[in-house]
């Protein structure tokens, strides 16, 4: 039993200590393991950004990540568009989900990349998948990060062009 606790210690510990560290102005980090842990990343985007007036988030879509992202929580789209929140999508690979398009607009990169990156209201949540293919995720919780990879991604996104694929995925959104 001591050695249970001991662990379940040892787990909850970098959360705990993420939150006392928010109170000095300071990010609060948390580290989110296995298809669990990522379903809880999903769900804090979507009740963030429910709550957020604008409704709209943006991320960058990571082929490798991506078939792994939605396993844990298989009706995150449906809720997404469900609750009204807009998304705005910087693909990096070919592909997505052509479900998503209702409400999301797209841009594509032709490299991939081994990291998903969400960046919604105050936070940043980033999963990947470790070298056992599992996924992991880390959230970041801090304003000042947040807007800053916001900057960053708005102004990536403005100088991607639009791709003949964009105009092919929104025809057929409409479809839908």
């Amino acid at each position: 039993k001591i050695e249970k606790s001991e662990e379940r210690v040892k787990q909850a510990l970098p959360s705990l200590l993420s939150f006392y560290s928010k109170h000095g102005g300071r990010p609060s980090v948390e580290y989110f393991d296995s298809n669990a842990g990522i379903k809880l990343i999903l769900q804090d985007v979507l009740e963030t950004v429910s709550a957020l007036p604008e409704k709209e988030y943006a991320l960058y879509s990571s082929k490798s990540v991506r078939s792994y992202l939605y396993k844990p929580f298989p009706n995150f789209t449906k809720e997404k568009i469900k609750r009204g929140i807009k998304t705005k999508v910087i693909a990096l690979g070919a592909g997505g989900d052509p479900a998503n398009l209702k409400l999301a607009e797209r841009k594509w990169l032709s490299s991939d990349a081994p990291a998903y990156i969400l960046i919604y209201g105050p936070k940043i949540a980033m999963i990947s998948v470790a070298e056992d293919d599992s996924p992991f995720g880390v959230l970041i919780r801090d304003e000042k990060i947040a807007k800053t990879q916001r900057i960053l991604f708005d102004n990536l996104w403005s100088m991607i062009e639009e791709n003949p694929l964009s105009h092919k995925a929104s025809a057929d959104a409409q479809k839908l």
